[in-house]
């Protein structure tokens, strides 16, 4: 594919040409270096020239103290006594997003290597403090496509872009129970499609309509915040139930996804329970916060109210006004429906009803407009 690509652009494109041939270079040298080791596996007269992969042992002889830019490589948690594969998938990520820092970010004096281990997945995180590197946010190049492809195949996934604070960051996420597998097993639930990247999930998302949406917060081509929004923004006709993941716990992307018109905001270490229990929320009009950023969200919405507020088209009902306020402390339907001794036909009606006074889309609107107007 790269030497397909190399071919299409070698003329109109030398530099990009150059920058193709460079990663082809890259990953035939790293491939014939397994082939040997393979091939000595196999020769019965040669067991003691057998040298194991890579992984994630040996990140610390990726480190670098006296160049520029310096590395400097942290392992936390039981990273140890992982599958080989996902062993070496994390060493050659890691590997490939060192060169890719070296040779593309401008002015850089330090590389950052952590790998974690949390619950049933390992992590890493790839950061320098350079400029953007040349080609901006979540292009193809610089040996993404490479890299995504080995954390996939292992049911995991690889993002990379500018860091919310300045310089440039590749995350993996590889799990052993993958998101895939987490969701098919599920009764009621059957997963129809897969996107490598925004603008696939798109293309995917709407040509197949699905019930519910999951999409990363940080995806090649485009980010889980404008793929939300062109999904289930505003001024989208038949808006998607989307349900946002991510690794960054920042208030900038909580309010962003939720924004956009996101029915619910996880992090990737939420766990399978919390992951079912938001795609089935969602599917069902409610909405899901990950509950160790609801407080914060919630006093970032009180510190961050809109000048003017929109006022309902009618007043709302004393009953409105409860199913309001118990809807904006995160209860479900069938909750508001138990607390107030209602049907809970009756509470998607008023939800409804709140929707159209209020002119808003969702639940999570509904949400921020009854903290914006102190109703909570």
């Amino acid at each position: 594919m790269q030497a397909q690509a190399g071919g299409v652009v070698i003329h109109a494109q030398p530099a990009q040409a150059a920058q193709v041939l460079a990663t082809i270079e890259a990953e035939a040298t790293r491939t014939l270096e397994e082939m040997r080791s393979m091939v000595r596996v196999l020769r019965d007269d040669d067991w003691d020239a057998y040298a194991p992969q890579p992984g994630i042992a040996d990140l610390p002889t990726l480190a670098r103290v006296d160049a520029i830019p310096a590395v400097a490589v942290s392992l936390t948690g039981a990273v140890t006594g992982l599958a080989r594969p996902v062993d070496t998938a994390i060493y050659r990520i890691a590997q490939e997003a060192l060169t890719n820092a070296v040779r593309h970010a401008r002015v850089a004096t330090r590389v950052e290597i952590e790998v974690c281990r949390v619950r049933d997945r390992v992590r890493l995180r790839v950061t320098d403090d350079g400029l953007t590197h040349a080609g901006s946010d979540a292009q193809p190049g610089f040996g993404l496509t490479g890299m995504a492809e080995r954390a996939q195949l292992l049911g995991g996934s690889l993002s990379a872009g500018t860091a919310p604070h300045g310089g440039w960051v590749v995350e993996a996420d590889l799990v052993r129970t993958g998101l895939v597998m987490i969701l098919s097993a599920q009764p009621g639930i059957d997963v129809i499609g897969e996107a490598a990247d925004g603008i696939q999930a798109l293309e995917v998302a709407t040509r197949l309509r699905p019930d519910v949406l999951l999409v990363d917060i940080r995806m090649p081509g485009l980010d889980g915040v404008e793929v939300t929004r062109r999904l289930a923004g505003s001024d989208v006709a038949d808006p998607m139930a989307v349900v946002v993941i991510t690794t960054f716990d920042l208030d900038e992307y909580v309010l962003g996804a939720l924004r956009a018109g996101a029915r619910g905001f996880l992090l990737k270490d939420a766990g399978p329970d919390l992951l079912v229990q938001a795609v089935h929320a969602a599917a069902n009009g409610d909405a899901l916060i990950a509950p160790n950023v609801t407080r914060r969200l919630l006093a970032t919405l009180v510190d961050h109210a809109p000048e003017t507020l929109t006022q309902p088209v009618d007043p709302l009902t004393e009953r409105e006004e409860e199913v309001l306020a118990l809807l904006a402390r995160g209860r479900t339907n069938a909750e508001i429906a138990a607390q107030l001794f209602i049907g809970l036909s009756t509470v998607k009606s008023h939800v409804a009803s709140l929707m159209t006074k209020l002119c808003v889309r969702n639940r999570v609107e509904l949400a921020m407009w009854a903290y914006h107007s102190k109703r909570v």
